[in-house]
């Protein structure tokens, strides 16, 4: 994945968190614009000693990650 117009070109962000030998690991899954060849992109970000770690990690990950995402307008 080329990271040039990262924030424009991405749609939405998730974490996923998965035990991994015997450690938890954090991927975050970003989707891009479909028009791209890869647009669901997955990103090993760390890997923490407990679960709960973990899920704390991944919730500011995908806040950090989600702040520059495209927003639906208001109104609706």
């Amino acid at each position: 994945m080329s990271d040039a117009h990262f924030p424009d070109q991405a749609l939405a962000a998730h974490a996923d968190v998965e035990p991994e030998g015997g450690r938890w690991v954090v991927y975050l899954v970003v989707t891009m614009i479909p028009d791209r060849d890869d647009y669901v992109v997955r990103h090993r970000i760390a890997d923490y000693p407990t679960e709960r770690h973990a899920r704390i990690a991944a919730r500011w990950i995908v806040g950090a990650a989600s702040r520059d995402l495209p927003r639906p307008p208001l109104g609706f």
